[in-house]
C-alpha cells in the first residue's frame, strides 16, 4: 500500500530545507519513504511560493525556523524567487558576468585577493556565472568550442570558484535560465542538461539561487529585461515592483561600473543609489559583445558601493595588485 498524499508540517519543513540544499527529488522520496511523484507535487507548490499542499499544512517554511547561513540577517520574505533580509550585512562583495568559460583568466586569483583584503560578510554572484553560448545558435561560429568542450571548461571554472567561495547568493539571469528556456523551446537541449543547471556545474549546498535579493534598502538583481532608466524612473520602477523605494545594484551591463547617478536622500536616513557591477569576462573570448568591458567587482560597505576594478596591463593581464584609491 502506497504512503498517503498528506504530508505533515515536519515533512514539508524537511522538503523545503532539502530543496534549498539541492537534494534530488529521488533522494527526498527515499528519505521520507514516499513516492517520487507525490514528493514532486509538494515541491512544485514550494517553488510556487508556498501554496497549500493539503488541508493540514502550509508548504512554505517559516522564516524563524530556517537555519540557512544567511538567516543571521533576519529573513523577512523568501518564496524561492525573492529573498528579503531585514539587515544589511556590513560588507557585501558583489561580482557578475563571468560567463564561463569566457571569463577573464585572472578572475579567481583577483577575487581571492579581494576576499582576503576585504573579508566580506556575504558574497553575491549577480548572474551569468556561465555563458551557455552553444545554446544560442546565432552566436556560434565555425571555430568555437564544441558544446562538450564549452561545458567542461565552464564546470572546471565553477569548481575552482566554489572552492574559493563556498557560500554565496547566486542571482538568476538570461545566460542561465534564459538560454536554457530558449534551448528547451527549440528542442536543442543536450542530455547533460536534463536536470537543474546548478547540478550540471556542481553548485554546492552553500550556494543558493534567487532572482532578487533585498538587503534592507538595497535591491540586488541581474538586470536583464530592465531598462537603464533615468533618475526619476529608478524610484518609480522599484516602487512598482517591490512596493517601496530601493537603492539598486545590478550586473548584466558589462560596460557600466560603479555608481551612475549622484545619490539622493529618500528620507533623512535612507539614500537612493544606482550601481553597476561591470563584469569578470574576457572580451577577447566573446566576440558577440561589442561594448567596452569594465572588469572588477564592488564592495557594498555599510550601504556605500566601493568599486574595485581589476587593474590590467597592456596585454589584458591582471597586474596582481588591487587598484589604489
Amino acid at each position: 500500500m502506497s504512503a498517503p498524499y498528506t504530508f505533515t508540517t515536519e515533512d514539508v519543513k524537511l522538503l523545503s530545507q532539502w530543496l534549498y540544499q539541492g537534494v534530488s527529488g529521488i533522494e527526498m522520496a527515499n528519505r521520507l519513504g514516499r513516492s517520487e511523484n507525490t514528493v514532486k507535487c509538494v515541491l512544485r507548490r514550494i517553488r510556487n511560493g508556498g501554496n497549500q499542499a493539503n488541508s493540514n499544512t502550509t508548504v512554505a517554511l517559516p522564516h524563524n525556523q530556517r537555519r540557512d547561513w544567511w538567516s543571521k540577517w533576519n529573513v523577512t520574505h523568501d518564496d524561492g524567487r525573492l529573498l528579503a533580509l531585514d539587515k544589511l550585512p556590513e560588507k557585501v562583495l558583489l561580482f557578475s558576468c563571468s560567463q564561463a568559460p569566457f571569463h577573464h583568466q585572472s578572475t579567481i586569483p583577483f577575487l581571492s585577493m579581494v576576499i582576503a583584503d576585504t573579508k566580506p560578510d556575504m558574497i553575491v554572484m549577480a548572474g551569468d556565472l556561465v555563458d551557455f553560448k552553444f545554446m544560442k545558435k546565432r552566436f556560434m561560429g565555425p571555430d568555437d568550442l564544441s558544446p562538450t568542450q564549452e561545458l567542461e571548461r565552464a564546470v572546471d571554472f565553477c569548481q575552482q570558484l566554489f572552492r574559493v567561495i563556498p557560500e554565496a547568493i547566486c542571482l538568476t539571469s538570461n545566460h542561465a535560465e534564459g538560454r536554457l528556456g530558449h534551448a528547451a523551446r527549440e528542442g536543442n537541449l543536450p542530455s547533460a542538461f536534463l536536470r537543474r543547471w546548478q547540478d550540471v556545474v556542481g553548485m554546492p549546498n552553500g550556494w543558493v539561487t534567487r532572482e532578487y535579493l533585498i538587503m534592507r534598502n538595497w535591491l540586488a538583481e541581474h538586470g536583464d529585461g530592465v531598462s537603464k532608466g533615468a533618475r526619476s524612473s529608478i524610484r518609480e520602477e522599484a516602487v512598482r515592483r517591490f512596493g517601496r523605494p530601493l537603492s539598486i545594484i545590478r550586473g548584466h551591463r558589462h560596460g557600466l561600473f560603479g555608481e551612475v547617478m549622484v545619490p539622493e536622500w529618500e528620507t533623512r536616513t535612507q539614500q537612493r543609489r544606482l550601481c553597476y557591477l561591470g563584469c569578470t569576462m574576457d572580451a577577447s573570448q566573446v566576440e558577440y559583445t561589442k561594448a567596452g568591458l569594465w572588469n572588477g567587482c564592488v564592495l557594498l560597505y555599510r550601504g556605500v558601493p566601493v568599486p574595485i576594478p581589476m587593474e590590467r596591463d597592456g596585454a589584458n593581464r591582471w597586474t596582481g595588485r588591487l587598484a589604489e584609491w
